[in-house]
């Protein structure tokens, strides 16, 4: 009971600050993420052009990790208002159903 009562203090609160910070955060991740995905990119050409080793291109490998977190975070970062509250009511059917769980399994040892 408590805690439906906390999830759903949780997610009514609005805190402008928290708004402000989570919009710095994605704004450093993206930087973050074009730089890592442009060296991915660039450092296998630079390597070939120096050495001229067609084995150089396999550190193209390396651009797997940005573009699979380009993939989560676009998932989420273009996600617009109506999808968000969408997954908000998602995530507390959940928590209500996994609370509705323990409940009735402490009812039935009773």
């Amino acid at each position: 009971m408590a805690q439906q009562e906390a999830a759903s203090q949780f997610t009514s609160q609005f805190d402008p600050l928290d708004e402000i910070q989570r919009r710095q955060f994605r704004l450093w991740l993206f930087v973050v993420l074009i730089l890592w995905t442009f060296t991915a990119i660039i450092t296998p050409v630079v390597v070939f052009c120096i050495t001229r080793s067609p084995l150089s291109f396999s550190l193209f490998s390396t651009l797997a990790p940005p573009v699979y977190l380009w993939y989560r975070v676009a998932k989420y970062a273009l996600m617009d208002e109506r999808m968000f509250k969408l997954e908000i009511i998602k995530i507390q059917g959940r928590i209500s159903a996994s609370n509705g769980k323990v409940l009735r399994q402490t009812r039935q040892k009773d």
